[in-house]
């Protein structure tokens, strides 16, 4: 079978007062269970499930992977989105991630893999705009600005 794949990458730290790698897990869940290749001798049926992959030390590393070294590749290896030989030909992921000792989690996103190249998790995950979000003022502002107000009205 003439298969493409692609490498997912992360980096994932919190940060307190210095950056602290985390730890935990990304769930790669493929959008398609089964892809069929009928122009094969015989034709073949690939089942795919998801890929729970450990992060160590901050690092994504591929789900086979408990103690990396210095030497042990990060990554995961998925099979590419784009498979021109196979029924459906296009698969996506879902990641899902479940970090270890924090209060929030990056957004679950989906993710296309193209062949022979690599993805990095930090370009894709979407970032939060907090720029739409409501300004918090603390009791003492908004009692000033009550006064400011009550004010301006008797003048």
């Amino acid at each position: 079978m003439a298969l493409t794949y692609g490498t997912v990458v992360g980096r994932f730290v919190e940060f307190s007062d210095l950056e602290s790698p985390l730890s935990g897990k990304v769930i790669f869940t493929p959008t398609v269970s089964q892809m069929q290749f009928p122009s094969e001798t015989p034709p073949v049926t690939a089942l795919q499930q998801a890929r729970v992959c450990p992060v160590i030390d901050g690092n994504l590393y591929d789900s086979t992977i408990s103690n990396p070294t210095t030497d042990t590749p990060l990554g995961v290896s998925l099979l590419a989105s784009d498979q021109p030989n196979a029924l459906p030909s296009t698969v996506q992921y879902k990641v899902v991630f479940k970090l270890d000792n924090v209060t929030v989690q990056p957004s679950d996103v989906y993710i296309d893999v193209p062949a022979n190249s690599t993805v990095d998790l930090a370009n894709v995950i979407p970032a939060i705009d907090y720029t739409h979000l409501p300004v918090v003022v603390s009791q003492e502002e908004r009692i000033l600005a009550q006064q400011a107000a009550q004010e301006a009205k008797e003048a």
